[in-house]
């Protein structure tokens, strides 16, 4: 098994563009991985008949898990569930992509929903067992 990751530093209320900049480009990165992962392993199931959950913990930094990495955890937190949903809907023809929200009160605490092409929002966390998203859309 090849492990390749990535971690950002928490961010700082006067670098949220960039680091909102940096976490997109980290999302799409395994949006890619993961619609690659389905490609070789079509046997995979749908995101929200996988059998995973919303959960986990957020470690020092900004990390986001791949499929495999989320089936064998059974669990996700929004960016790796959004990331293997982005996947999943390219793959099946969908110009899907992300959206990140910000706390307003807390610079460093965001969450990552899925675009979908006609512009509605998806929130793949909460489907999976989330506390809804207490911050406007």
């Amino acid at each position: 098994m090849i492990q390749l990751g990535v971690a950002l530093a928490t961010p700082q209320l006067a670098d949220r563009e960039n680091y909102g900049r940096l976490a997109r480009a980290m999302l799409e990165t395994v949006a890619f991985v993961n619609g690659t992962f389905l490609e070789a392993h079509p046997e995979t199931p749908a995101l929200y008949r996988a059998g995973v959950l919303y959960g986990g913990t957020r470690e020092d930094g900004f990390r986001i898990f791949d499929i495999p990495a989320i089936m064998l955890q059974g669990q996700g937190l929004c960016s790796h569930l959004s990331a293997w949903r982005v996947a999943e809907l390219r793959r099946a023809g969908e110009r899907a992509g992300f959206r990140i929200v910000w706390t307003p009160t807390d610079p460093s605490e965001f969450h990552v929903l899925v675009r979908r092409s006609n512009g509605d929002l998806e929130d793949p966390s909460e489907v999976l067992g989330m506390t809804p998203w207490p911050y406007s859309l």
